[in-house]
């Protein structure tokens, strides 16, 4: 309910989109019980409510479409979605060492993809990390429990922490914004490629730990 009181009922994509994620999830569960469709709405209406930028919600609705259902393939959700909205999902789901339209485009590990992803659409890091923020508290139907809260506790000091200080992600309204941060990042620290960014997150996680150690121990 929450989610369709900020959506525009005249909004034939989101609703379809709303349909496709509930026929998909109807049968999975997390761990708690509830129905899994509850993550992907929620994630939905965070990212409509923070940022306001319908293309992104969609994204969020759709980000487990293909990584927990079997039956659902990128083609379907790139013919059905379109290619602005399948690409966040695509750079989203882990499984993948290229993209659906862009098979020359290899990276062999998760991270590399989304930060190419990145680069292109700035909307592909904001989906990662508000899902990132989902997933300490829900675990996929598909996923072992231990090995996600281990991976969410590794991706967290490595990536997704430093990431949001560098988008500027709670201080932001808009997409632009975000954007913005991105771009003065890159420029500051003479970044080209994804192996840039990741190489500048891991320099920011060890010197936050200089910084703290000088606190504790000076």
């Amino acid at each position: 309910k929450a989610v369709l009181t900020i959506v525009p009922s005249e909004d034939g994509q989101f609703y379809r989109a709303l349909s496709f994620a509930v026929m998909h999830h109807e049968r999975q569960k997390q761990i708690n019980g509830l129905p899994f469709i509850v993550n992907p709405l929620m994630l939905a209406t965070r990212l409509l409510e923070k940022f306001g930028d319908p293309l992104l919600a969609l994204a969020g609705l759709l980000r487990y479409t293909i990584q927990e259902c079997d039956e659902v393939s990128r083609k379907e959700l790139y013919d059905t979605f379109g290619e602005d909205v399948a690409y966040l999902v695509d750079a989203n789901t882990s499984g993948y060492n290229d993209f659906y339209l862009h098979p020359h485009e290899k990276r062999h590990h998760f991270i590399d993809r989304l930060l190419f992803a990145g680069f292109q659409d700035v909307r592909a890091l904001l989906l990662a990390i508000a899902d990132w923020e989902f997933m300490h508290r829900v675990v996929p139907p598909k996923a072992d429990a231990a090995i996600h809260h281990a991976r969410i506790n590794l991706d967290t000091e490595v990536i997704y922490h430093p990431l949001k200080i560098v988008l500027g992600y709670e201080e932001a309204e808009l997409v632009e914004e975000a954007q913005a941060n991105f771009l003065a990042f890159t420029f500051k620290y003479k970044i080209k490629n994804e192996q840039d960014v990741k190489r500048q997150l891991l320099n920011m996680v060890f010197l936050d730990k200089e910084d703290i150690s000088h606190i504790l121990y000076q």
